[in-house]
């Protein structure tokens, strides 16, 4: 059991560290301006989840969706990519009938007396599957260039935030 809970815990902080590497480029001042705004609210809020912060999984992937409706087309696909993921990690979670807030009990439980009532342990290791599997190749190139996107336009390190972060007191 212990193994399982730890794999949904990693496959968790991994789509936080892949979401986590958001950027992006613009050519209108103004647009880039916004966009490096909402990217760099989105890293704060990826550093959190990243320090083991899971209940901030729903603001996070509010504001990633909402960069990648305002992401430059140079980056968009890109930003499609990593919101599919999302997209993916919320059917795995509905699929396995775990609430974002079970999920962010699921990272300190060890052993199955720790977990939230009313998960089925099959559906759990279902899900840990289910997660890692989200990190394909395709999202860790999209997360990538959306990293160095990111540093190059907005100056934003995305890719060091949760890892060093020295995020602000909220």
């Amino acid at each position: 059991m212990k193994k399982m809970v730890s794999g949904l815990a990693v496959g968790v902080l991994a789509l936080g560290a892949v979401t986590a590497c958001g950027g992006s480029s613009s050519s209108s001042s103004s647009g880039s301006d916004n966009y490096c705004t909402a990217l760099k609210d989105a890293d704060a809020k990826f550093s959190a989840v990243g320090n083991g912060d899971v209940a901030q999984f729903g603001d996070a992937f509010d504001a990633l969706r909402h960069i990648d409706d305002i992401a430059p087309d140079n980056i968009k696909p890109q930003w499609d990519t990593l919101t599919g993921a999302l997209d993916q990690f919320q059917a795995a979670l509905d699929k396995a009938g775990v609430t974002m807030d079970q999920l962010a009990q699921l990272k300190d439980a060890t052993d199955p007396s720790q977990l939230p009532s009313g998960l089925d342990p099959a559906k759990l290791q279902q899900l840990g599957t289910d997660l890692q599997a989200i990190g394909n190749a395709d999202v860790q190139k999209a997360s990538d260039d959306i990293s160095k996107d990111a540093k190059d336009t907005c100056g934003i390190d995305l890719g060091n935030s949760s890892s060093s972060s020295p995020s602000p007191s909220q």
